[in-house]
């Protein structure tokens, strides 16, 4: 929409009168539609569907300007959390492989003891912490329920969809047999999807 001249000039009159308003930065960028000015102008005239309009319109224009405040900071703010969580993570035990594992005269050392151990499915030992999985949780629910689980249905639920493990490799690093890996992951999908459903 083009304003006319006189439009033009009527509104900048009304800017004047009214500069304490218009030095707010929200109502110069709402004013920066001309349509907007149009409205303003027919609600001057004592239009009262226009000045209905002009309040619906500014009304957005603010919720627009807020809500992308909001989405802003959230987006900062998980980037924030992430770096923490991260650099946590990072410095968390250490540990020194040919060093003995005992001040008490053994010399046995952490690499000696990994050597022993039989090779199963290869782990990512963080995320296969179910603390560290229940941290990426994003459903405040699911993360309520997760966190009342028994450590074992923990374990089962973060190998089975943090890391895409089979029954039967979750099984061989449990210790269990692939039907009770089976048997709690079906016994937790029916515990969280029923906490989700009442609460959600």
């Amino acid at each position: 929409m083009i304003l006319t001249d006189t439009q033009y000039t009527r509104f900048q009159d009304y800017i004047r009168v009214n500069h304490l308003i218009f030095s707010d930065r929200i109502v110069q960028e709402f004013f920066e539609n001309p349509s907007n000015i149009f409205i303003l102008l027919q609600t001057l005239d004592g239009d009262t569907k226009a000045q209905d309009e002009l309040e619906v319109r500014f009304r957005n224009h603010f919720f627009h300007i807020r809500f992308f405040k909001f989405l802003t900071s959230t987006i900062k703010f998980s980037a924030i959390g992430q770096i923490r969580r991260y650099k946590k993570m990072e410095g968390r035990d250490q540990l020194i492989f040919d060093g003995p594992i005992s001040n008490d005269g053994d010399t046995t050392t952490l690499g000696e003891i990994l050597n022993d151990i039989p090779i199963l499915p290869e782990v990512d030992l963080r995320s296969s912490d179910p603390e560290y999985f229940h941290d990426y949780m994003e459903n405040n629910y699911l993360a309520d329920a997760f966190s009342n689980l028994t450590y074992k249905q923990k374990r089962v639920i973060t190998l089975k969809f943090a890391l895409g493990l089979k029954d039967k490799e979750i099984a061989s690093l449990l210790g269990i047999t692939p039907q009770a890996v089976s048997k709690i992951r079906n016994t937790v999908l029916q515990k969280l999807r029923r906490v989700i459903v009442e609460r959600g």
